[in-house]
């Protein structure tokens, strides 16, 4: 992707160089305190899920050196969840589906799965704070809202598997007369539709630029 002036290539590039060092400091001290092995990068995630293919991409998988257990870890430059119990809301209310489905895809692989995480590069003048939650067999008391790390009960994750099968039958089998437009204007970025739906939500920076 090009850039329209050199100076803002140099602010990209001298971003970038930030986010680099602090993730890479984090990356230090995450294997010091837990020694662990990265077994995978980008790895192919494909699932058949009750005659529906599903697939993705993982961003990185590590194996704990001392449990066996796998985290899956997904990185984010965009607007994520602050705290695991944020994100275990999100689940919950089917507004993320990504790491349910990469908990899924593994599990069939015969992976332990331990844990999940995102992993925030937005922002490059903050430390790099992941959210992080344990896989258990019944979620745990909640922490404090703010928290970066939790809990999710297995059953959460069922449901979540639950509810992208029944999106994917009523999007191939139903015939839809309407479809809810989206108030958050971020999740149009990546769709097909966007440019000729009309009733889209525009990002500020739309709203306000004549």
């Amino acid at each position: 992707m090009g850039f329209p002036t050199q100076i803002e290539f140099e602010l990209a590039r001298r971003r970038a160089r930030r986010t680099a060092k602090r993730y890479l400091a984090w990356f230090l001290e995450r294997y010091r305190r837990a020694p662990f092995e990265v077994i995978g990068t980008e790895e192919s995630a494909a699932l058949d899920l009750d005659g529906y293919e599903f697939i993705g991409y993982i961003d990185r998988l590590d194996r704990d050196d001392r449990t066996g257990a796998v985290t899956v870890i997904d990185y984010k430059t965009g607007t994520i969840a602050e705290s695991a119990v944020q994100y275990r809301d999100d689940v919950a209310s089917f507004v993320d589906f990504q790491l349910p489905f990469y908990y899924w895809v593994r599990t069939a692989c015969g992976d332990r799965v331990g844990r999940l995480m995102l992993v925030p590069l937005k922002d490059p003048r903050l430390e790099v704070r992941p959210i992080e939650l344990e896989v258990v067999p019944l979620p745990a008391p909640r922490p404090s809202y703010d928290a970066p790390g939790g809990t999710i009960g297995i059953d959460e994750l069922e449901r979540a598997k639950v509810r992208m099968i029944e999106l994917a039958r009523m999007l191939s089998d139903e015939r839809i007369e309407s479809f809810p437009v989206t108030s958050d204007p971020e999740v149009c970025t990546y769709c097909a539709y966007r440019d000729a739906c009309r009733n889209r939500p525009q990002l500020c920076e739309e709203r306000f630029a004549h």
